[in-house]
């Protein structure tokens, strides 16, 4: 993590599902799960500022370079944020703009522009959306069946930042 700047995350106190629970409902914390066999989780498991997002974000946004170093190839960021299943690549979230998607049990519509999100739990996410150049981020306690954190987005962020313009 040291490329993006992001320092001293430390290992979370995960070793079982009552710590698990815990870290998720915790405040102010910051971490990174290990599996049993002592392997970082990928997927899950990391709770970080919302700057550190922010960054990763910006990584994406910039297809691999975070303040002109190349950290990861333009190829592989290209292809994390290629729709794998329905709306899903490599742990990001794929909406393409105007679209009708369902989440749990709710419809809502992508908005104006295609964006890719890495969705958290409780409603964390990092949002990319390259025709806007920006990053939007949110950093959550675990919070059961949140809001959806795009409807915030295309319904108030965005309309306020098209304003700007």
């Amino acid at each position: 993590m040291e490329p993006l700047e992001i320092k001293n995350v430390p290992v979370a106190p995960v070793h079982d599902k009552e710590s698990q629970d815990n870290f998720y409902k915790t405040r102010n914390i910051r971490g990174w799960a290990k599996d049993p066999s002592g392997n970082y989780t990928i997927g899950w498991g990391i709770s970080l500022t919302t700057d550190e997002w922010a960054r990763i974000g910006l990584l994406v946004l910039n297809n691999g370079v975070y303040k002109g170093k190349r950290i990861i190839s333009e190829k592989y960021i290209k292809e994390m944020v290629k729709e794998r299943e329905k709306n899903y690549g490599y742990l990001w979230w794929i909406y393409p703009k105007n679209q009708t998607m369902k989440i749990f049990t709710k419809e809502y519509n992508t908005g104006n522009y295609n964006s890719y999100c890495a969705n958290g739990v409780g409603g964390s996410l990092i949002a990319v959306i390259p025709e806007k150049n920006i990053v939007i981020c949110c950093a959550c306690s675990l919070v059961y069946n949140p809001k959806v954190r795009t409807e915030l987005i295309n319904n108030y962020l965005i309309p306020y930042i098209d304003s700007l313009e």
